[in-house]
């Protein structure tokens, strides 16, 4: 949708609530340029690893066969 800057900070709360305390600037993205769709595909698989989504996810992003 080409909000990279609400996009990264719900990148960023995800990732900040994930950390171990007080390490959660290591995690964190400054940039939003550095948000892209290939990220967000990364995040939700890490987040959501064994809900079986992933086929999903790629499919409707139509990057099932690339990725």
């Amino acid at each position: 949708m080409n909000d990279n800057v609400n996009a990264m900070a719900r990148l960023n709360s995800i990732r900040i609530r994930a950390a171990v305390a007080g390490k959660e600037s290591l995690f964190t993205l400054t940039d939003p340029a550095q948000v892209t769709l290939d990220l967000i595909l990364d995040e939700r698989l890490i987040e959501l690893l064994f809900e079986g989504e992933r086929f999903f996810d790629l499919s409707r992003t139509h990057t099932l066969v690339t990725r």
